[in-house]
């Protein structure tokens, strides 16, 4: 059936028929699908088909016939090597350029209507241009790469040449790129066999499109050199059949040196960041060892008023060896065992070690003494140990004369100290590292702003130049330049329809072979036509463009004028059918004569204007003459009087004329002057030269970059500023639990009074360092009752403001005085918070906190508690509350002498006791 034109003819008449009727029916393109697989063999056709079936909702078994014919087409392609490019890869990316193609044309056809109207919407041109150059790239970038990929791709050639051709106007190269691909397509058709008809049916309506584009890129030179010129240029080029790109154009440096800046600001913020993190690691680690010491620093008071007070259950043990009377109903004094295993603990050699390498002068002269109230505690814990000995009466009276106002106060201002420098070091660390990475960051920001503005106002005035050359180009070109798109668009449709209906004829081999030969002869005559234009001198070219200007008209003309003529020769060898579709190729040549005709009588018009203005000036100069000759004539006749006069009136109307004409040109000038400066202002107020987009991608692009290292540097900072702040507020919990101590020691020294006075004996003295607002000398040897229960109401205040700035915080601006100026010139944090252990531990139910083993093994540990307790803070307020009751009861025993006295036994001092050596213990 193949061999049968009539039929073939037919068959593609029926299904063109059923296309222009049923076009969305997927069963119709089924059909058309397996008639270009059985008969045609075009794969270009059945890919087309087989998209048209996925468009229009096909059927399961629809479905199934598209995936069998896909694959029997990827087949065949991977056989011959894939130079049909017919992959389903290969057709998603092709599809993507020609959409992005025929989007670009579609926009600058919009812009070019645009500026042929009276009143510019120069926003919306701007837009259409904007979007069209997008496209473009978007076209031109798929293309390029799939040319790296299938080099060999007629179709892709082709595609790459109409790209050229429609919107860079290199009808040059678009030329040459289809007869590139008619080449190949010859090529393939002479390796398959030349008897294969099918192929030439294939190469014939390809062969149709490459005539088609070399048409259109002949008639858009003459538009192109009409329209943008005005005269015709020939240009000496030469070309290579290898280069099938764009030629690349040197594109100006917007940014000098834009690379070696940014290499520049990333190595300076990287050294910036990788210096911070040194500061700030060497901060860490000092603030560690700086919580370590004060840790230790706390521990030392700690274990300071411990040896005071157990010092005091070691002679209250002693009074009850000797009179047991003394501990019935009483059950919070510690064994012997206990109270020496406590006070040997005083001497920790790892403790006193760590300070071995400060050098803190306000600590030197304290650190003997130190040393050797650990060392009495130590003594006492031993064997031989005699309570009742001078020597230890001695030693015993250095200690509890020098812990609470020498050891625990020297104590005191080293841990201070210590915090105070590392708060200063990391201070100095962070305002480096915020210096460093203020400017790190900074410097590199302004001068990349810096940059970033002059080039968007170079560029926006760039754009504004060439957008302004748009607008004030004559409406002439932009309609010779849309008629010349919409002519592309024209041709190649009827270049498809005609190569449908040439597929069948019997005569299909004669009118391919008489087209090869056009284009054989035609490629040769242009490249002998190139190779003439190589070898002319200078001088002829330069009188050849002296006489363009005159003969532009004339070569249009007769150029159009063989084509036609050609055209119709080549045409007369086709049927009717091919009569009436070339018809319309010449409809298409005789409106493009038309134009070149009116372009024509414009130019004759401005030839008559110049030629009168050079006759109206012969005739001035005769009438100059004749007026000389008259005066010189001795006749004074009527008549030549007469004539006389009649030539002024001429030469006055003349003048008239000539100025009516000369003031209405000039009237003409400046309005189109007006109008030009009105149209540059507008253009120059437009605000979309540079599009918001952009602007928004230099900002993520900055705020990627910075973030990263500012995020660091804040970080880095603000943790710290957390770290050293907190190394205060460690040390007030643990000096927290000195004053506790101290309360407990107020209340066994009011229970337990001092049998002689010993301030009366030895003389009282003061301590500069001491600044706790509980005492300073040793007040606390005396025996008068009133002293001591001042001690203990100094103690309870001072310790509930300091419970007070442990949990909430505290500043220099702070209301919460404590009495101790040192105290009062921290800044602690809160460390309270939702959530936090510090909340857990103060307020959640627990059962018991153990400090030594086998203390949840005791009975009365606590008196007054039987069960969970809810935190630490229930048993801080159990313990001040029980300060304030034996404090209310020694005030009344003071004020009346019948009154009970606080003794042992008294349930207030039991809980104070038991809670300070178990639960509140540190």
């Amino acid at each position: 059936m193949r061999k049968k034109s009539d039929a073939i003819i037919l068959s593609e008449q029926i299904l063109a028929q059923g296309q222009k009727k049923f076009g969305t029916d997927s069963h119709l393109w089924v059909t058309i699908a397996l008639y270009h697989k059985s008969f045609t063999k075009n794969n270009m056709k059945l890919g087309e088909a087989l998209r048209s079936i996925k468009q229009n909702i096909p059927s399961v078994i629809e479905r199934w016939i598209v995936y069998a014919l896909t694959h029997d087409m990827e087949r065949e392609n991977s056989q011959k090597g894939g130079s049909s490019s017919v992959g389903v890869a290969f057709r998603l990316r092709f599809d993507q350029g020609t959409k992005a193609h025929d989007l670009s044309k579609a926009y600058l056809t919009q812009a070019y209507s645009l500026l042929t109207r009276d009143n510019l919407d120069l926003e919306r041109i701007m837009l259409f241009l904007d979007k069209a150059i997008i496209q473009e790239r978007e076209s031109r970038k798929v293309l390029e790469d799939l040319m790296k990929q299938y080099p060999s791709s007629v179709q892709l050639i082709r595609a790459y040449g109409a790209l050229l051709r429609d919107i860079y106007r290199d009808d040059d190269d678009a030329l040459a790129m289809f007869n590139v691909a008619t080449s190949i397509e010859e090529d393939s058709a002479q390796l398959e066999g030349k008897g294969n008809g099918e192929d030439k049916q294939s190469i014939r309506s390809k062969d149709k499109q490459s005539i088609g584009g070399r048409s259109q890129s002949k008639m858009s030179n003459g538009v192109k050199s009409q329209g943008s010129n005005g005269t015709r240029k020939r240009k000496k080029k030469k070309y290579s059949s290898e280069q099938l790109n764009i030629h690349s154009v040197n594109k100006e440096n917007l940014i000098p040196g834009f690379l070696q800046i940014v290499v520049v600001c990333m190595a300076v913020v990287i050294a910036v960041m990788i210096v911070t993190f040194i500061l700030q690691n060497n901060n860490f680690n000092n603030c560690k060892i700086a919580v370590d010491q004060i840790n230790c620093c706390t521990s030392i008071m700690v274990m300071f008023i411990d040896t005071y007070i157990y010092s005091k259950y070691l002679t209250l043990r002693y009074n009850i060896i000797d009179n047991p009377s003394i501990e019935d109903g009483v059950y919070f004094v510690p064994s012997l065992e206990s109270i020496k295993k406590v006070l040997g603990v005083a001497k920790n050699q790892d403790i006193f070690d760590l300070f071995e390498g400060e050098d803190l002068s306000q600590t030197l002269t304290d650190n003997d003494v130190i040393n050797n109230i650990a060392n009495i505690g130590l003594d006492i814990s031993k064997q031989y140990w005699k309570q009742d000995d001078e020597r230890s009466q001695a030693y015993l009276y250095y200690m509890r004369a020098n812990v609470p106002i020498t050891a625990i106060e020297a104590s005191k201002r080293l841990a201070l100290q210590i915090a105070h420098n590392v708060k200063q070091s990391s201070i100095q660390s962070i305002i480096i590292s915020a210096v460093l990475g203020i400017l790190s960051l900074s410097i590199p920001v302004i001068v990349n702003i810096i940059q970033f503005m002059i080039t968007v106002t170079k560029l926006k005035k760039g754009r504004q130049q060439i957008f302004l050359k748009l607008v004030k180009t004559s409406k002439y070109e932009y309609l010779l330049l849309k008629k010349r798109l919409d002519d592309i668009d024209k041709d190649s449709g009827d270049t498809e329809a005609q190569s449908i209906q040439l597929s069948g004829k019997d005569n299909a081999l004669q009118v391919e072979e008489n087209i090869n030969k056009g284009i054989k002869n035609k490629k040769d005559k242009d490249d002998e036509d190139f190779d003439s234009l190589d070898d002319e001198d200078d001088k002829d070219q330069e009188e050849q463009e002296n006489k363009e200007d005159q003969n532009q008209t004339t070569i249009g003309m007769n150029e159009l004028g063989s084509g036609l003529y050609s055209g119709l020769i080549g045409n007369t060898n086709m049927n009717m059918n091919m009569m009436s579709e070339m018809n319309k190729t010449q409809q298409q040549q005789m409106m493009q004569l038309q134009m070149m005709q009116l372009q024509m009588k414009i130019q004759q018009q401005q030839e008559q204007q110049q030629q009168q203005q050079q006759d109206n000036e012969n005739n001035e100069k005769e009438e100059d003459e004749e007026e000389e000759y008259d005066e010189s004539d001795e006749e004074d006749s009527d008549t030549k009087r007469k004539k006389k006069e009649k030539k002024k009136k001429q030469k006055e109307e003349k003048n008239k004329s000539t100025e009516s004409k000369g003031g209405k040109e000039k009237e003409e000038n400046k309005e189109q002057i007006d109008k030009e400066k009105d149209l540059t202002n507008r253009v120059l107020q437009i605000s979309s030269y540079i599009p918001i987009s952009f602007y928004i991608r230099i900002f993520i692009g900055f705020a990627l970059i910075i973030i990263m290292p500012v995020v660091f540097t804040v970080l880095s900072i603000v943790a710290s500023l957390i770290v050293i702040q907190y190394n205060e507020a460690i040390f007030l919990s643990g000096y927290r639990s000195v004053i506790l101590g101290t309360c407990q020691l107020c209340c066994i020294i009011i229970v337990q009074s001092q049998v002689t006075e010993i301030l009366g004996v030895f003389p009282n003295f003061k301590v500069d360092i001491a600044t706790n607002p509980v005492w300073n000398d040793i007040s606390h040897f005396t025996t008068g009752k009133e002293i001591r229960v001042m001690l203990l109401e100094k103690a309870i205040t001072f310790v509930t403001s300091l419970n007070q700035i442990v949990l909430y915080g505290s500043n220099i601006n702070d209301d919460i005085v404590t009495g101790d100026w040192q105290i009062d010139q921290l800044n602690s944090p809160r460390t309270i918070k939702k959530g936090s252990q510090t909340q857990k531990i103060q307020y959640e139910p627990n059962e018991i906190f153990v400090n030594r083993d086998g203390d949840e093994l005791l009975n009365h540990r606590v008196y007054s508690i039987n069960g969970p307790y809810n935190g630490l803070e229930a048993l801080f307020a159990l313990f001040i509350q029980s300060a304030k009751i034996l404090l209310e009861t020694s005030e009344k025993a003071i004020l009346d002498q019948n009154a009970p006295r606080p003794t042992l036994s008294l349930t207030a001092v039991q809980d104070m006791s038991s809670l300070l050596i178990y639960d509140l213990a540190v």
